[in-house]
């Protein structure tokens, strides 16, 4: 006895048709189950008679069908709808339609017009034309249409089908549908092509060649579509449930079987829904659905006679055609030439461990860095060291080193952005400049690129790594390593971009940049380290922005007629002996410090900022600045503003804040500021005979020193200590006045505290001072030695006058 359970494999069926077998014997199996279980349902008997009558669903009057043969278009069954579809089914998309449909009755029947047109849910259009003949014949209605749809693709093409059908309607016991649909011109319309995977890349003289190419091709496909449909009514409810095959066929998707099983009916009279799920192997398995709202005359409302069924929208699952998006791929043996905008893409070779004629091709590279060469790439191989040699980029060409497992890019019309060939195997190290005397190691142009190199000057005390003008340039994976100078920029436009650069231990300057409008770029990776003056910045109205960390030993950072926008985002430590920070000559840029460490053990101020024009200098409160030596913070002819969310701490030295020669800008120290044991003025603002209109603020002001004035102000615009009446603010101060006063025009002082200071709490000098405070007492003074105030309050030049 031979059998075949579910699931089991006969011999010698490949794997395909074994899994094709398995998918049959699922769905019918299914469809088995669905077909049972509508059986269980006794049928709904449609009312019918010996005369062809209409009974409405939506009136109850009886007409005979000859009432509407000269006069069609009074017919109660012209209707309309609105249908929305969700999910995916073989070969469609989730749709909305708006759709209508008039019939025109015949002694035996009717005709039936409908049309509609629809929108998928990602905007794409579609419409549809079906005409319909159904005829009575005893309990059954035959019917049979044609139909012409259109449908647009996701990629925007279009596709047309033509289809025909043929349908068996009985009282509510079974239906019998089936259709074929055909695609009308063409059938592949194309996506996109190009070039796929690729075969081995090399290097033949100074070309880059490929050994064959896969060419791509993505078409959008429409498919023939026949399928045949099984329906069985499920009792009194007017809806059915249903079992379907189907066979999809079209270029490069084969014929493919597929199976569908679902059920439809009216939830309302007005209201239909249903819900199918589809199985092949082309589109796999899918579930979708959707509801329809019927509005107008008794057509497509849910049937109460056979008659009523006359009127009833075709059942088309495929008014969409269906739609494959296929990716096909051939490959093209031979070698072709890479190119790039049309030309094939050149590279100079050079090599200085190679042998052999020295021409700068792959087979015989040059042994030496050569003149300028016309090439697009300059390719230095692995473990190549170029001493007392420089090269000269040619503008838009790129010089390129391998090693370190650093790969390059280059980009081709073949395949896009490609990495370069290594002829190292991934195991040689990057190669090394040295530039000869008083010379740099590089010279660049507009549109370049330098990568994965090492410039070591560590002997080359009179020059160093690159010199740059014109515009735009990139540099990755770069080390540059002594010299006087890593890097000058003049007069550069555009942008210029650093990745994962490094300079180290320049002795004069590490980055200068005079004149210009470019703005430039550090990533996280890339750092300065032990280097003098990591920047300076001179005529530039540009941008930079630095993510990097910078570790400097001496000079800082020099802005000079700086007029752009300065970020450093990244750790910037400075241990040196001369200014930390140095904006001056004019400058009326924008300068914006997150992250900055700067301590001072000697020499000049920890910042200076002199005639500065315009602009804002901003410390963040991640930033520390510190000094045990030199003159601190000093402002001179500094109009701009300058907030410090930094802890600012400052012991020793001439003087901690200097705020002086006519500056008029504004003042803001918002985070805790500790001037201890300065050898001068803790805090001296002072605008000399000219005056000044500086407006100063503390929000956590601590001095205790030895030497001079605790806060000095002279001729100046407005002082606040405890601004907001936040923060601790203590002025102690053994030898000094707390507070000097002379020519201020607004002072506030607010949750503070003056002790011990040697030379009175507070010295006003002449009538142009004005005193306040956060309550109603003008000036509260108080003491908690027990002994009550037994010191003075001397004005000079003015008078006291009280509330």
């Amino acid at each position: 006895m031979f059998s075949l359970k579910f699931g089991e494999w006969m011999p010698g069926m490949t794997i395909a048709n074994r899994m094709k077998s398995a998918r049959v014997w699922s769905f019918f199996s299914l469809a088995s189950l669905v077909i049972l279980l509508a059986s269980v349902f006794p049928a709904k008997a449609y009312a019918q008679g010996n005369d062809i009558l209409f009974r409405s669903a939506l009136f109850d009057d009886v007409f005979s069908t000859d009432d509407f043969v000269n006069d069609p278009f009074t017919a109660p069954g012209s209707s309309g709808w609105i249908t929305h579809l969700g999910g995916d089914g073989p070969g469609t998309r989730p749709f909305t339609e708006l759709g209508g449909l008039v019939p025109i009755y015949t002694p035996n029947g009717a005709w039936l017009f409908q049309g509609s047109g629809r929108i998928t849910n990602d905007g794409k259009g579609g419409t549809s034309l079906v005409t319909t003949r159904r005829f009575i014949v005893g309990d059954f209605i035959i019917g049979g249409y044609g139909s012409y749809d259109i449908t647009q693709s996701q990629h925007n093409n279009t596709f047309h089908q033509l289809g025909f059908g043929g349908e068996v309607l009985t009282n509510g016991l079974w239906s019998l549908r089936g259709s074929a649909v055909f695609p009308v011109g063409p059938q592949t319309q194309n996506v996109s092509s190009g070039m796929g995977a690729l075969g081995t890349v090399y290097y033949q003289g100074n070309n880059l060649l490929v050994d064959g190419i896969n060419t791509l091709q993505n078409d959008d496909v429409a498919l023939r579509n026949i399928s045949v449909e099984v329906a069985r009514g499920l009792g009194d409810w007017s809806g059915e449930a249903f079992v379907g095959y189907y066979n999809l066929q079209g270029p490069g998707c084969g014929s493919t079987d597929g199976f569908q099983v679902g059920v439809r009916g009216y939830i309302t009279p007005s209201l239909k829904g249903n819900i199918a799920v589809s199985d092949d192997p082309l589109f796999g398995t899918n579930v979708f659905g959707g509801f329809t709202f019927f509005f107008g005359g008794a057509g497509g409302r849910a049937p109460e006679t056979l008659y009523d069924m006359l009127t009833l929208p075709v059942e088309r699952t495929n008014q969409q055609v269906a739609i494959k998006n296929v990716q096909s791929g051939t490959f093209v043996p031979g070698t072709v030439v890479l190119t790039d905008g049309g030309v094939p893409i050149t590279i100079t070779h050079v090599n200085n461990n190679a042998m052999g004629l020295n021409l700068g091709t792959f087979e015989d590279p040059f042994q030496t860095l050569p003149a300028t060469q016309p090439t697009d790439i300059v390719l230095l191989h692995h473990d190549s060291v170029f001493s007392n040699q420089s090269y000269t980029l040619d503008p838009g060409q790129r010089l390129l080193g391998e090693g370190d497992g650093n790969e390059n890019s280059v980009f081709t019309d073949q395949f896009g952005n490609i990495n370069l060939p290594s002829t190292d195997g991934g195991t040689g190290v990057r190669p090394t400049i040295t530039a000869p005397f008083a010379q740099y190691a590089v010279y660049g142009a507009s549109n370049t690129e330098v990568a994965n190199i090492v410039i070591d000057n560590l002997g080359n005390t009179f020059r160093g790594g690159m010199m740059y003008d014109g515009m735009n340039a990139n540099f990755n994976h770069v080390v540059i390593d002594g010299g006087l100078s890593g890097m000058e920029i003049n007069n550069g436009t555009g942008l210029y971009a650093f990745n994962d650069v490094h300079f180290i231990d320049q002795s004069e300057g590490t980055i200068s940049i005079s004149g210009g409008s470019a703005d430039y770029t550090f990533d996280a990776t890339s750092t300065i380290d032990e280097g003098a003056t990591p920047f300076y910045v001179g005529g530039h109205t540009g941008s930079i922005t630095y993510d990097g960390t910078i570790n400097a030993d001496s000079q800082g950072l020099q802005f000079f007629d700086a007029d752009g926008t300065y970020t450093f985002n990244g750790q910037f430590t400075n241990v040196g002996n001369n200014a930390g920070i140095d904006i001056s000559g004019g400058s009326s840029g924008t300068f914006t410090f997150a992250n900055t460490d700067i301590t001072r053990t000697a020499g000049g101020s920890v910042i200076n900022i002199a005639d500065h024009d315009t602009g804002t200098v901003t410390f963040g409160p991640n930033s520390s600045i510190a000094a045990t030596d030199g003159v601190g913070l000093r402002f001179n002819n500094a109009d701009g503003t300058y907030n410090f969310e930094s802890p600012i701490a400052l012991n020793g030295g001439d003087a901690g804040i200097d705020i002086i020669g006519g500056s008029d800008g504004t003042f803001t120290f918002s985070g805790p500021t500790n001037i201890t044991n300065s050898t001068g003025i803790a805090v001296n603002i002072d605008g000399g005979m000219g005056g000044q209109n500086a407006n100063v603020r503390f929000t956590d002001l601590l001095i205790h020193q030895s030497v001079g004035d605790g806060v000095r102000a002279v001729n100046t615009d407005t002082l606040f200590i405890g601004f907001g009446g936040m923060g601790t603010n203590s002025i102690e101060n053994f030898t000094g006045s707390g507070v000097f006063l002379d020519g201020i025009n607004n002072f506030t002082l607010d949750n503070t505290t003056i002790t011990n200071n040697g030379g009175g709490t507070f010295t006003i000098d002449t009538a142009n001072s004005n005193l306040s405070g956060s309550g109603n007492t003008a000036m509260p003074f108080s003491s908690n030695d027990g002994g009550g105030n037994t010191g003075t309050i001397q004005f000079n030049g003015g008078a006291d006058t009280a509330p």
